[in-house]
């Protein structure tokens, strides 16, 4: 309906009855369109100093501790969403090869990403004490990250999320939230 409209406005300009078109886009309106980003956006990504704070709120030896330590090292080393390393399963990560394989990653495509040295230690530390006291008797053997409310359960979305604001507010961040993507 509005193209009529619109070839009237531009006749009523080329006729001189309109000083200038009302639909035309001006380029000075799109440069405040407070939807695009403008030079003073701040970043949306984690500094350094924001993953050291998010680390050292994971200090412990708590099989809690452990799992959100190698958490943690999944998502910085590998840059995976939160429903890639929540939904991983055991057989998804390979020790001995060093590799770990997202199913579910974005686009709906399976990647296959060699483990950092630190995330390879993180999440054998955690299988080797953590995993197996969260667990307990309900040990299916199917997710790697395991809720503790739930441990037969992944953690959901939420959870994760929480647990990365929770960490790095303990390790000293000022941020009110802070989440994994």
């Amino acid at each position: 309906y509005m193209r009529p409209i619109r070839s009237f406005a531009i006749w009523l300009v080329d006729e001189g009855i309109l000083p200038m078109n009302p639909f035309r886009r001006s380029r000075r309106r799109a440069a405040l369109n407070p939807l695009l980003p403008a030079e003073e956006t701040p970043t949306k990504g984690a500094s350094l100093a924001d993953l050291r704070t998010l680390a050292l709120g994971c200090v412990g030896d708590e099989p809690i501790d452990l799992r959100d330590r190698a958490i943690l090292a999944v998502l910085v080393t590998t840059a995976a969403r939160n429903s890639s390393v929540r939904l991983l399963r055991l057989d998804d990560v390979d020790l001995e090869r060093d590799l770990i394989c997202f199913h579910r990653a974005k686009g709906d495509k399976t990647l296959e990403v060699t483990l950092h040295p630190s995330a390879r230690a993180a999440i054998a530390a955690y299988l080797e004490a953590g995993r197996p006291a969260l667990v307990g008797a309900h040990d299916d053997r199917v997710y790697l990250f395991v809720s503790s409310n739930r441990p037969s359960e992944p953690l959901t979305m939420h959870a994760l999320s929480l647990m990365l604001t929770r960490r790095y507010r303990a390790g000293g961040g000022s941020l009110p939230y802070f989440g994994s993507h």
